[in-house]
């Protein structure tokens, strides 16, 4: 397992087996990071302990967090593309939601 830290206190694991997309796992590959460009009312109906859904945004270039179909905020992380390409796999991936402080949202990216 690689492990890589990132600014705003994200970080985030990078184990080498299972479906591999570039020699990722997918099932494995998790990050924790904070929400982006969130949506203040979309993210005041989210509790701590919720799990949202991730999806490639409308660009096809990043990922979002979406409480069923609101968006609530965009998933800035180094690895985007191993989670775009684990996507175009089938792989699901949801963001568990750890901390809300502020309008701050501190989720956990991870396989379903």
């Amino acid at each position: 397992i690689r492990s890589y830290m990132t600014g705003g206190g994200s970080g985030f694991s990078v184990p080498y087996f299972g479906r591999k997309s570039k020699g990722v796992s997918c099932e494995l590959l998790s990050v924790v990071t904070t929400l982006t460009n969130v949506d203040a009312s979309a993210l005041a109906k989210v509790k701590v302990g919720d799990v949202l859904s991730v999806r490639i945004n409308a660009t096809g270039d990043g990922l979002s967090a979406y409480d069923g179909k609101e968006l609530v905020g965009d998933i800035v992380i180094p690895e985007k593309d191993d989670f775009i390409r684990c996507i175009k796999l089938q792989t699901i991936y949801v963001a568990d939601v750890l901390s809300i402080n502020k309008g701050v949202c501190k989720v956990k990216v991870r396989a379903l």
